[in-house]
């Protein structure tokens, strides 16, 4: 649409809001503006993200501690949500989980 149309629209829609008596020159001294459904940069924490984090305090405690930690997150499922999802092939479920 371009700014120049949208800054026509906006000032069309206040000039009939005006001459109609829906708005008075007075209401535009002070605005308030809505940002709730401006993205953010926000994620969530899910069960898996959880999990993941977890595992990974738990293993830095494990070793910090001297335990021997077997696959020390470097065999992880790339996705963590796919932790709780079936494996689809045993052969699949013995590489991610040996």
């Amino acid at each position: 649409m371009g700014e120049e149309r949208l800054q026509a629209l906006l000032q069309e829609s206040l000039s009939v809001a005006t001459k109609t008596g829906a708005m008075k020159p007075g209401d535009l001294a002070r605005v308030i503006v809505d940002t709730t459904v401006q993205p953010k940069n926000i994620t969530f924490p899910t069960d898996a993200k959880l999990l993941h984090r977890a595992r990974e305090k738990l293993v830095k405690l494990a070793e910090k501690l001297g335990a021997e930690v077997l696959h020390a997150g470097r065999q992880v499922r790339p996705d963590p949500a796919s932790a709780f999802r079936p494996c689809q092939a045993v052969q699949a479920c013995q590489a991610v989980f040996a």
